[in-house]
């Protein structure tokens, strides 16, 4: 079963969203947007959405984006899927068409917000250094600085999540916050409690979020993926108090897939 005591929020009151309304969008503290120097952005498929709003909050932040599957070839192949599906939706579905005319803003902007400052590596993130992967350690180093707690964490990795949790924590003093979403929950509800176990020894989690894209497990009682934003314990004097927030927050989630009800986690 899922580790309910361990799994619900502190409270902290200066939260927004960052990135898109629906999928894609996480919800950090304010002044992390501020604070930090550089946005480790791993996991980006079509998406920069969150990147574009970090980097316009904070002009100086250095953006490193890490993708195997992204691709030349794959954005232009997307930018032509997600024309095509805004134009049909036109006068079909609304808010499927901004869904759409948005995806296809940000793909066309990927080459030029990776360049200059920023970077875009095609790699896959893992937990041993190979060909063609990366680790957090390696990535962490890329962040050339001699600061503490500079770095966001932004991960949407498809499972690798687990793998690199030790990874993470190795970098404490570097790593502020982190949004990572969660995947197959239900098929292994003992790892996710033990990496949820093992971050909370360093990091106050701030915010749940259901994925609404994935199943819900009527047999936990909890979504099978789930966004979760953490705050590194260094940037905080004192232990805030538990949330008494139901989740989703009205203001600030809204569901990944829009066509579905939000998934309630009520603790």
């Amino acid at each position: 079963m899922i580790d309910k005591e361990k799994i619900r929020p502190f409270f902290f009151g200066n939260l927004i969203r960052v990135g898109n309304r629906f999928d894609g969008g996480y919800v950090v503290p304010e002044q992390a947007l501020k604070s930090c120097k550089f946005l480790l952005s791993l996991g980006i498929n079509d998406d920069i959405s969150f990147d574009l709003h970090f980097s316009q909050a904070n002009k100086d932040i250095c953006c490193i984006g890490v993708d195997y599957t992204v691709t030349p070839a794959f954005l232009r192949r997307r930018r032509v899927q997600v024309v095509v599906k805004s134009a049909i939706n036109a006068l079909l579905d609304k808010k499927k068409h901004q869904i759409y005319k948005a995806k296809a803003k940000n793909i066309k902007k990927f080459k030029e917000f990776f360049s200059g400052n920023n970077r875009f590596l095609p790699l896959e993130v893992t937990d041993n250094a190979s060909f063609g992967k990366i680790t957090i350690s390696e990535l962490v180093n890329k962040c050339n600085s001699s600061s503490s707690l500079d770095i966001f964490l932004k991960m949407d990795i498809e499972g690798a999540e687990y793998k690199v949790t030790q990874d993470i924590v190795n970098n404490v003093e570097r790593i502020s916050y982190i949004a990572c979403e969660y995947h197959d929950i239900a098929e292994n509800p003992e790892r996710f409690n033990e990496t949820v176990n093992k971050l909370s020894e360093h990091f106050y989690l701030a915010h749940i979020h259901g994925n609404n894209h994935g199943a819900y497990s009527t047999e936990l009682d909890f979504p099978d993926t789930v966004e979760l934003t953490w705050v590194n314990k260094g940037l905080v004097a004192v232990e805030p108090p538990l949330s008494i927030n139901s989740y989703p927050k009205g203001n600030l989630d809204n569901p990944c897939n829009h066509k579905k009800p939000d998934y309630k986690i009520v603790f």
